[in-house]
């Protein structure tokens, strides 16, 4: 199977035009070419068949022009007037609209997508996200899809933080044709009308509400209840961020999405039942009808399965495939998995080209592909044959060089959506497949389908199937906890993936199958394509190498020191990457709850893995505030920090308790304000502590207040100086420019408290007489920053201005010889 590579037609055909979606994402906006082009290969290729000559160029072209402009309606798109994006980011609006998807609730909000109706009562089309905090004394009404609402709030743009190393968010919202949210006030929200017809979708979504309600019932364990949730109805919402990661490092994540295993598992256990039920009947044996009429049946528990599940992209690739499968089975022909799975891929993509980026799909479609090209050159059970048990060790044997090929087959992408690694699937697969995929998911598919006829029957399947698997959770917390193979990785980049695949295709190209064609042509084929694959190893493999020298001098060989004002919205983060590789971070963003949105996981950390940096020698928290503290608590959990530097400030909070707690759990270095010195140098950068001094006492109103304890640092390397100023407000910046008053001089400073109004006072520009100043400030915030009297300021005195808010991250580098500041995107002030 794996040498019949050049037979296999739609493997190319699929390849091209997935390319030409990528390069529709990639260079969006020029339809019309795309179409000129159609039109010419549509020509050359009607001339081809005209003359009867081969066509080859001429339909690949047509495939990749085609996937480039079916992206275009979500990269390019036009909206008519009247389109909800036209009222983004104006004032409040009363809008009215059908709501058109299961609301998802949780503690702190409910949240929904409705297809928009009006807005002040004029007529508008599109999509809006709605968000609606909980309120404790307020018990809100029951909402499904269907349902009319009535509220009144700002309605958003999706953005991006803009970052390099960046969670593409307005593409991900794009490809679910939304391009506006709204957070709605609590008093606001009304339901107009109930759903009156019920349609074929809410008559799904009923029944999965119902099958998660007799989970909850039968179910006693909290977590039995989430997994039950995931793996019958594809509902993940409920595992707890614990839960996952026990999950996460035992290697057994893909468990918790329904994907080709779980469908494999539930078509292998239907067509063996009914292969045996049809084989009583003599008539079905007599007419031929047992392989028939297996095909037709083993389809009703899938389809069933699938639709009950909320039918994912590795949901639907699984599907096409036992579609194909059965197929063939039914007219007795021959496939080939690979052209069963590249078919599965161009279906898909055809009916919702944007699947191409999701991550489950690309997750799902290695996995197979490295699977289904693999297993013929790694598995030889010709060799096990005298071996005692060889039935067993045969098939212990196949599970692990499957886990195997999967684990290499989704790596890049593992690290690069999720920065993580897991080797121990290699041996936790082999317990918690069969536990798991045969006896759980088996169980809870038998419930939902006794369900609607005996109530009694299900709801006692479900309670003995949750106690089991309760016993399971268990023992995956056991493998998570105790057996090592988990590390948090860096982030390759798609230059890097490339590499790897290119390179895991050449080995296991040059692996031999046991069992091959040894006819001539064939022969002549395999020799082509193995020293397509020597060449393409000794190319990887040069290339990888160089990438690594490459990293390790932009890591651990610069001369420069490099700053970074991250754009974590209304909040601040800096990195200092000095000479030789030390990091130093200032802050770490964050919003008042990292349960809605936690800076670190969502922003900080992405951003400092796509620069490969794993190890924070020294965190600098100017003040204990959420919008400078909140972040870093998953950067101290997550990354290798040595020492925590503060003012000396506490705060009665959840996450101060949260942050001191994990400081603890890692050992990290936090010295007393008191015996941290004022001034110190790393790799010939020298750091200076300007305020507040030691002998800091609150005796005023205004000492009080946490910004103007901040702590304010300066950063000198090679003539040039960065002031780093915290919160502090107009009368703290009295005091510090009157302990500091020759001290405070720099290049460049970073706009205190944001920008405010409270902030930047004509006493602290003179002494800082900076020539550059950076913003941090999230996009239109409710607080003003920066605020105009501010930028009026900056302009009179000439300074050159830069802001998250518009420009994204601001990267500055510098040393004996050149100074460079680089915005993430290009935008002025003034």
């Amino acid at each position: 199977m794996a040498d019949n590579h050049i037979y296999r037609p739609l493997i190319p055909l699929v390849s091209v035009f997935m390319a030409g979606i990528s390069a529709g994402s990639t260079f969006p906006g020029y339809a019309k070419w795309s179409i000129y082009l159609i039109c010419i290969t549509c020509i050359l290729i009607f001339s081809c068949i005209k003359k009867q000559k081969n066509c080859i160029f001429p339909p690949l072209a047509l495939l990749f022009a085609l996937g480039y402009l079916c992206l275009q309606q979500w990269t390019a798109p036009v909206f008519p007037d009247n389109h909800v994006t036209k009222f983004a980011d104006l004032k409040k609006y009363t809008i009215t609209g059908i709501i058109n998807t299961v609301p998802y609730n949780d503690s702190i909000y409910i949240r929904f997508i409705i297809d928009t109706q009006t807005i002040e009562n004029n007529p508008v089309s599109g999509l809006i996200q709605v968000t609606i905090p909980y309120d404790n004394n307020k018990k809100y009404p029951d909402i499904s899809i269907g349902d009319k609402v009535l509220f009144q709030g700002k309605i958003r743009p999706v953005r991006n933080f803009n970052n390099p190393g960046r969670f593409n968010y307005e593409q991900y919202m794009a490809f679910k044709n939304l391009w506006c949210t709204c957070y709605a006030p609590k008093n606001t929200f009304k339901i107009l009308e109930h759903k009156t017809k019920t349609r074929l979708k809410q008559k799904i979504e009923n029944s999965r509400k119902a099958v998660s309600g007799l989970i909850e019932k039968a179910a006693q364990s909290r977590q039995a209840q989430a997994v039950l949730n995931a793996l019958i109805i594809g509902d993940q919402n409920k595992i707890s961020h614990d839960l996952r990661k026990d999950f996460n490092k035992a290697g057994i994540s893909h468990l918790l999405a329904i994907s080709g295993l779980h469908i494999g598992i539930i078509s292998l256990i239907a067509f063996i039942f009914f292969q045996w039920l049809l084989s009583k009947s003599e008539y079905c044996l007599w007419n031929a009808l047992t392989q028939k009429g297996t095909a037709i049946l083993c389809l009703i528990p899938v389809i069933a399965y699938a639709v009950i599940s909320g039918m994912s992209f590795a949901t639907q690739r699984a599907v096409i495939m036992v579609f194909i499968c059965m197929a063939a089975l039914y007219f007795t022909r021959e496939t080939n998995l690979l052209n069963n799975l590249a078919a599965a891929a161009m279906i898909i993509l055809i009916i919702n080209p944007p699947a191409f980026f999701s991550i489950s799909f690309q997750l799902s479609f290695s996995a197979v592909l490295t699977i289904s090209y693999g297993f013929p050159k790694l598995y030889k059970p010709e060799r096990l044959i005298n071996l005692k048990y060889f039935p067993v060790i045969k098939k212990i044997i196949s599970l692990i060089i499957v886990s195997l090929l999967a684990i290499l087959g989704t790596l890049p992408l593992t690290m690069f959506y999720f920065n993580q690694l897991s080797i121990t699937g290699l041996i936790s697969n082999l317990i918690f497949i069969p536990l798991i995929g045969f006896i759980v998911v088996p169980l809870g598919l038998l419930s939902v389908f006794l369900f609607p006829f005996f109530k009694q029957a299900a709801f006692f399947i479900i309670n003995i199937n949750a106690d089991f698997l309760s016993w399971i959770l268990k023992i995956v917390s056991w493998f998570a906890n105790y057996i090592p193979g988990y590390t948090s990785t860096i982030t390759p980049s798609i230059l890097e993936i490339w590499i790897y695949y290119l390179f895991l295709w050449a080995v296991l190209t040059l692996i031999p199958c046991t069992k091959s064609d040894k006819s001539p042509n064939k022969q002549a084929d395999r020799l082509v394509l193995k020293k397509t694959a020597q060449i393409l190893l000794i190319l990887t493999a040069s290339a990888g190498i160089l990438d690594t020298g490459y990293w390790i001098y932009q890591r651990f060989a610069h001369k420069d020191i490099r700053i970074t004002i991250i754009d974590v919205g209304q909040g601040n983060a800096i990195l200092a990457d000095m000479p030789g590789g030390k990091c130093m971070l200032i802050d770490g963003g964050g919003f008042y709850n990292n349960s809605v949105f936690d800076t670190g996981e969502r922003i900080v950390a992405p951003f400092l893995w796509s620069k490969k940096i794993k190890t924070i020698d020294t965190i600098i928290l100017s003040h204990p505030d959420t919008d400078h503290m909140n972040g870093l608590l998953y950067i101290a959990d997550n990354f290798n920090v040595k020492t925590l530097i503060t003012n000396g400030e506490t705060k009665d909070t959840e996450a101060w308790k949260k942050f001191m707690e994990i400081i603890k759990k890692h050992n990290i270095n936090m010295p007393d304000f008191q015996n941290i010195p004022r001034s110190w140098e790393i790799a010939d950068v020298k750091f200076k502590i300007l305020y507040p001094p030691y002998n800091f006492h609150i005796n005023e109103t205004w000492q009080k207040k946490s910004n103007n304890k901040s702590l304010v640092i300066k950063l000198i390397f090679k003539q040039i100086s960065i002031l780093f100023p915290g919160d502090v407000e107009a009368r703290a910046e009295q005091e510090l420019t009157a302990i500091n008053q020759d001290s405070l001089k720099s290049t460049i400073m970073i706009a205190p408290h944001h920008g405010s109004k409270t902030s930047s006072s004509d006493l602290l520009l003179d002494h800082v007489s900076p020539e550059i100043i950076i913003i941090s400030a999230g996009w239109k915030n409710r607080f003003n920053c920066p605020h105009d009297s501010v930028l009026e300021k900056y302009k009179n005195r000439g300074i050159q201005v830069f802001g998250t808010n518009l420009n994204g991250a601001v990267s500055i580098s510098w040393d004996s010889k050149k100074f460079n500041i680089k915005p993430y995107k290009s935008a002025n002030f003034f």
